[in-house]
């Protein structure tokens, strides 16, 4: 029986790096599709299913903590990761060398965001097994970056959203919050179990709305723009931001 799981959130990219873990029989490998059809190659311990469609990893996420929560039990740590993983973590493969040298109940597993997003000099502030890992200190007032609600029927207004906030619209239990890590981490099934299934279930329905909606705004001469935004997206960068808290024990 397989102890680890790889959650993989796939569009488009060339992803035969994982046969690397089709040579593993302790890894179970799970493919949330969105792209062209993969090659059958992919076997036997490679599971594919058809994605959301969604313009994001965390429905796709969402939707196998959902649907594995009552059995996920039997892997020891299960890693959700993007499909091209070494742009944010380019020592990905030998940090699931390491998976046993992870942290308790959640480790995440970025080296940063890629420029523009991340700062290009940021200075590695951890290792395990000599493989690099960055973090920066979680800022409790954080704030999203619309002014628009996700829809008329979205809980959550971007804008206005803090931690706090955010862990009660969804009644969370909020865990650790002096670190944060993106789109690439690993956790215990004690970490997923630490929300309850309805939570779950209530985060894969905001994260799974693949709808557009326009965002008119500003820029900074104050010229009057819009763009189209997908509400599942735009969710997702939220979920970015609270993936630690949301299944890391408390400090």
């Amino acid at each position: 029986m397989a102890q680890y799981a790889i959650v993989v959130a796939r569009y488009k990219e060339d992803i035969r790096w994982l046969s690397y873990l089709g040579r593993k029989p302790e890894w179970d490998v799970f493919v949330y599709n969105d792209g062209p059809p993969l090659d059958p190659y992919f076997t036997p311990n490679f599971t594919v299913y058809q994605g959301d469609h969604v313009p994001s990893e965390a429905s796709k996420y969402l939707k196998f903590i959902c649907d594995n929560y009552h059995t996920i039990d039997k892997y020891e740590r299960i890693v959700f990761t993007q499909a091209d993983p070494f742009d944010h973590s380019p020592d990905f493969l030998g940090l699931l060398e390491n998976v046993n040298a992870f942290k308790k109940t959640f480790q995440g597993l970025n080296v940063g965001h890629p420029p523009p997003w991340g700062p290009k000099d940021k200075k590695m502030d951890e290792t395990i097994g000599n493989m690099r890992l960055w973090y920066e200190p979680f800022v409790d007032g954080w704030k999203g970056e619309w002014d628009d609600p996700l829809t008329k029927d979205s809980k959550v207004i971007l804008d206005s959203i803090t931690l706090d906030a955010f862990f009660k619209t969804f009644n969370l239990n909020k865990g650790e919050t002096t670190k944060w890590y993106a789109a690439q981490f690993a956790v215990t099934p004690a970490g997923i179990k630490r929300q309850s299934l309805n939570a779950w279930i209530a985060l894969h329905n905001e994260a799974s709305k693949n709808v557009w909606f326009t965002h008119k705004y500003k820029d900074s001469k104050g010229k009057r723009s819009a763009t189209s935004l997908n509400v599942g997206k735009q969710f997702g960068y939220i979920m970015e931001f609270v993936w630690c808290p949301l299944l890391s024990d408390k400090n």
